[in-house]
């Protein structure tokens, strides 16, 4: 909607250009600072001729993001030969959170613009003067990509300051540190105004947690806030579809034994050594993002996950590094030939990606086919668009998605609350106009709009919240004399209301 609304006006929205009328329209105001990505695929669209939709649906930010990742990883663990070890591990291990890659997501944006961000901090030694302009334009534009990833990745920033002002490295001091923090902190405190939106959400989550924190509420909050009422949790879809969840476990397995071989290895080293000196760009930079990530999981019982403050995902764009000195380490190692060395260090780099592969090829996580749609989807909302004015009933994705074609009705979609379906009033909303009572729908709107993914996938809501398909609902709307069914392709239904 922001990009169509850049291409048909020659200027940016400034957050109220879309009607109120709806809570996603309102919703999408709210996103206006986020300028960075609607730009991008707006000047892509006018290049290619191609309309927006279609360029939202393609992977515009994944080769840059992949190839950031493996030279990042090569300049920290400071061998040219790692670079093709680093490219084949931020290619294959991307199993999580598809949308931010197969897609023209802000996270996509966001995560690549904070990586370049890292890569000018650590490129200070070497050019000093020419990495300084590029920290000053790679953070001027991060906060302009996503809301929650620049904020908080200002304590990863701030870790790397301390540990090289502790270690008296000339990498990232006073200046270079006070420059990123204000353009970040100017940008979300007087443009987006995020930062006191986050301190407002943080005070109110962590009175609404509904359950205890344990460490099996750390563990479920990969996927779900704790602060979510227990009334939806039957209705919370599970992730992977079962036959792939043992080639997802395994991935993150693989990964996870990578980092603890090559953090202790490291451990060992400089404990051998007892010597400040021998501490390298990759142990500074390791300890930061270690302390991210138990910040991140933290923090994360308290919110809903989102590629700004998610623990897996975390581990995902920083793996590259840990193989890549993984692949170092193992050349290291003294066999009684040189070739024979050479292909055990390339047989062990195989074995490892292998997994990550399987899992990004096969795409197992269900929330990257929530976000997608198909020709009879889009049928069934250009038929609405034309024909019907009533205010809408659906779920997000599919709300989203008839704005993006067009559509220009009032839609209706649950309000999640603060913090997100924290209540049983807010958790019931979406359970009985989804699944148990459809017929309340009437009270809301005028149309019904059920989707095939609606039925088959999962339906999306506010707050990057998933649940399970509703197998039945057609059939319950078709028995409802509350429904007049009007439109109806194989797998998708449009019923107004009486």
């Amino acid at each position: 909607m922001l990009a169509a609304y850049v291409i048909n006006t020659g200027h940016l929205s400034t957050g109220g250009e879309f009607a109120e009328h709806s809570l996603l329209t309102g919703w999408v105001n709210s996103f206006y600072d986020d300028f960075g990505s609607p730009v991008i695929v707006a000047v892509l669209s006018i290049v290619t001729g191609k309309d927006t939709l279609y360029i939202e649906t393609l992977p515009i930010y994944a080769p840059a993001m992949i190839l950031v990742q493996s030279v990042l990883a090569t300049t920290i663990v400071g061998k040219r030969d790692v670079f093709p070890v680093a490219l084949a591990g931020a290619t294959f291990y991307k199993f999580l959170a598809p949308h931010t890659f197969s897609n023209a997501h802000r996270g996509g944006f966001a995560w690549t613009m904070l990586l370049l961000t890292l890569l000018a901090v650590v490129l200070a030694k070497r050019q000093p003067s020419r990495s300084t302009v590029l920290l000053l334009l790679f953070a001027a534009v991060l906060p302009m990509a996503a809301h929650t990833l620049p904020v908080a990745a200002l304590l990863l920033l701030f870790i790397l300051f301390l540990l090289n002002e502790v270690l008296g490295r000339q990498m990232f001091g006073y200046k270079r540190a006070a420059l990123v923090a204000i353009v970040i902190l100017a940008y979300n405190l007087f443009v987006s105004t995020w930062v006191g939106r986050v301190v407002f959400k943080f005070t109110v989550a962590t009175s609404s947690v509904s359950e205890p924190i344990t460490l099996s509420t750390l563990v479920q909050s990969v996927t779900r806030s704790a602060a979510v009422h227990s009334s939806l949790f039957p209705y919370l879809i599970d992730g992977a579809p079962p036959e792939f969840q043992m080639i997802v476990i395994i991935s993150v397995a693989t990964a996870a034994a990578i980092t603890v071989i090559v953090v202790l290895y490291r451990l060992r080293q400089l404990l051998k050594s007892r010597s400040i000196e021998d501490i390298q760009t990759f142990d500074i930079v390791i300890g930061a993002v270690g302390i991210q990530a138990i910040a991140y999981i933290s923090i994360i019982p308290f919110f809903a996950p989102s590629g700004g403050i998610n623990p897996p995902l975390l581990g995902l764009m920083f793996f590259p590094i840990f193989l890549g000195k993984f692949s170092d380490i193992t050349r290291r190692i003294n066999l009684p030939a040189v070739q024979r060395q050479t292909w055990v260090s390339i047989g062990l780099i195989i074995l490892i990606l292998i997994p990550g592969a399987i899992a990004s090829v096969a795409n197992p996580m269900t929330v990257g086919k929530v976000n997608s749609f198909t020709e009879d989807e889009y049928q069934t909302l250009e038929w609405v668009s034309k024909h019907d004015s009533n205010r809408l009933v659906t779920d997000f994705d599919t709300a989203s998605t008839y704005y993006a074609i067009g559509g220009r009705s009032s839609t209706y979609l649950p309000p999640p609350g603060e913090p997100a379906y924290a209540t049983e009033e807010a958790t019931s909303r979406i359970i009985q106009i989804h699944y148990t009572n459809p017929g309340l729908a009437c009270t809301k709107g005028g149309t019904y709009l059920v989707t095939e993914r609606m039925t088959d996938v999962g339906l999306i809501h506010l707050g990057s919240l998933v649940t399970k398909p509703n197998t039945n609902i057609r059939s319950t709307v078709r028995g409802s004399p509350k429904f007049n069914l009007v439109f109806e392709t194989k797998d998708s239904f449009v019923a107004t209301c009486d």
